[in-house]
């Protein structure tokens, strides 16, 4: 009659098992189920994927998703474009071709309201299907944070009126060469919700599976030390202790259950990636052979849709793409469509940036912008006293030195005078379209400047905002009056930390976290419950320091730390408010209802 070793152990079709070894076979047919499963899935996958005649309209990839799967080289000089002209193709920008000006952009009115842009930059990535055209966009996922943004620039310059679409992105922030890396980086995490249904489960259940090989391994290696029998002659080779035993069995369970998971699960990752690419790219390969994309300009979108979206993301339409390059050099010819019509604005360089003298030469400046020997406030032989100037921003530089320029168009000339202005280390530039007025005295190097009209905030037009953009010492100062405020070195890009220390209270440290979808938001959004806050837009606060904004698939955060903070929550809706006037969301936008749980 069998005898039990302890209190957890149990008779298993005859034999004495415990409760390790129960849990051990349990982890080893999981397991082994899990990775059936995903054999099976491999099977799937070459199903449906194995279509050699899908027309590129079905996707599921949408084109710069298809790109970086079958032409990733192509996609970082084709990605705004193609962009643009997916958003035309859904109705939501105009584009067509002027004798005068060539190809011209502007983001419609009507859908834009729709789509909850109205006068300012969007806020949300659900797009209502309305307006007309042949481009209505039916059927289409909604909008991914790097088209929201591009969507954002795009309406932000074209309020006032049309632009080239070589204008379009010349001032895009921080430049458009960073910016346009900053939209790919957005668009491949983006690309992977569109992978293909078995695909995904395919990761889930690999990601299971790696944790049930460790239990498994682990498990089999207690299973086996318990069952040690130490032997009566210990001799150098033999396994002589339990721990032994132990990391044995271990080790053998792991390597077996590896080498099968990788035949069986690596195996399907590859042929899911391999085939999604080898499908792309006979479809480009289609789509390079058709004459009419390869010369078809950015207008013909209303007639070509989605084929020349697909096309110009794949490098086959570089007519189409090709209008949207910008001049990025400081020398440039700036724009405005302020008057209703594109007009274009010659900078011209204040000597004042460079020399003291009046009567050097025309040329260009250190800043490579063209000199001219008159101002833009009627010429440098002016009285002695202040000297002021009123327009519009159409050009904002920082030099290599930290110095900052700007250049102030009237409004009626044809060109503008780039001036150097006085900013202190916490004090923002302002952005192109403000208008500001600029004075100085007569004997003063660099300008005063007082913003009269803000422009629409740069952090709105960029994929993944850079904290600082959103909250800086100066809205600190604002909020927390007559104390010291030093920004922290940075450890993360999405976070940026501040101390305030005030006299005879404790110190306080605030933090702006910004993150798009993804692990770190969930980590986030972690707490369950949420109170409103009294701001316009999605503004909760969550537990008792950190109030939480959502714009999308952005979430920003600002936290208050320390002891004894007395009014936290009427500090942290002030800092939301700075940061909800920043992302551009109207102050009449309703507040949703808050669900129970995120």
């Amino acid at each position: 009659m069998p005898t039990f070793r302890g209190a957890d152990a149990m008779i298993v079709l005859g034999i004495e098992a415990g409760s390790v070894d129960v849990a051990t076979a349990a982890a080893l047919l999981a397991w082994a189920a899990v990775t059936a499963v995903v054999a099976l899935t491999r099977f799937g996958i070459r199903r449906e994927l194995r279509h050699e005649g899908r027309p590129v309209a079905a996707g599921p990839e949408p084109a710069l998703a298809a790109a970086l799967v079958a032409e990733p080289a192509a996609v970082p000089s084709t990605a705004v474009a193609t962009i643009v002209l997916d958003l035309a193709r859904r109705g939501l920008v105009d584009i067509w071709r002027d004798d005068r000006f060539g190809v011209l952009v502007q983001a419609r009115p009507e859908r834009a309201r729709s789509a909850g842009l109205g006068p300012t930059p969007a806020w949300s990535n659900r797009v209502e299907q309305a307006g007309d055209g042949p481009a209505d966009g039916a059927g289409d996922p909604p909008l991914a944070v790097h088209e929201i943004a591009v969507l954002r620039l795009v309406t932000v310059r074209t309020t006032p009126g049309p632009l080239p679409a070589g204008a379009l992105f010349q001032e895009a922030a921080p430049s458009p060469a960073l910016w346009r890396d900053e939209l790919v980086a957005e668009a491949e995490r983006a690309a992977t919700r569109f992978q293909t249904p078995r695909r995904r489960r395919v990761r889930h259940l690999t990601t299971a599976s790696v944790f049930l090989i460790l239990a498994a391994s682990m498990l089999a290696g207690f299973t086996a030390s318990r069952r040690f029998v130490k032997p009566e002659i210990e001799t150098e080779g033999s396994i002589n202790s339990p721990a032994e035993q132990w990391f044995f069995v271990f080790f053998l369970v792991l390597l077996a259950t590896v080498t099968i998971s990788m035949i069986v699960t690596g195996g399907a990752r590859k042929e899911d990636d391999g085939r999604r690419r080898g499908r792309w790219r006979r479809a480009s390969s289609g789509l390079a052979a058709d004459p009419d994309l390869a010369a078809a300009g950015p207008e013909a979108i209303s007639v070509l849709g989605h084929r020349l979206v697909y096309a110009a993301a794949l490098g086959h339409a570089p007519a189409a793409v090709e209008p949207f390059t910008p001049d990025e050099s400081p020398a440039a010819t700036a724009w405005t469509a302020r008057s209703g019509t594109p007009r274009p604005i010659v900078i011209r360089l204040d000597p004042a940036i460079d020399t003291d003298t009046h009567g050097g030469p025309r040329g260009a400046g250190s800043d490579g912008v063209v000199h001219g020997r008159r101002g833009y406030d009627g010429g440098f032989g002016d009285p002695p006293g202040e000297r002021l100037a009123v327009g519009e921003v159409v050009r904002a530089r920082r030099t290599p030195a930290g110095a900052w320029w700007i250049a102030v168009h009237d409004g009626a000339s044809n060109y503008a005078v780039a001036r150097r202005i006085e900013l202190n280390d916490a004090d923002r530039a302002p952005g192109v379209g403000a208008i500001v007025r600029l004075a100085r005295d007569a004997d003063a190097r660099t300008w005063s400047v007082d913003v009269l009209e803000p422009a629409a905030a740069q952090a709105v037009v960029a994929a993944r905002p850079d904290p600082t953009a959103l909250l800086d010492i100066a809205d600190l100062r604002q909020v927390f009056p007559g104390s010291q405020i030093e920004a922290l070195p940075p450890t993360l890009r999405q976070i940026r930390i501040f101390r305030v220390r005030r006299a005879g209270s404790p110190k306080l440290t605030i933090q702006c976290l910004v993150f798009t979808a993804g692990p770190l938001r969930t980590l986030l959004m972690a707490r369950s419950r949420r109170r409103r806050l009294p701001v316009p837009g999605e503004v909760y606060l969550r537990g008792r320091v950190r109030a939480v904004i959502l714009v999308g698939d952005l979430a920003v955060a600002v936290d208050i730390t320390g002891r004894h903070v007395e009014n936290r929550r009427d500090l942290l809706t002030a800092l939301a408010r700075v940061v909800v006037a920043r992302l551009g969301v109207p102050v009449g936008n309703p507040a949703p209802r808050p669900p129970a749980r995120l």
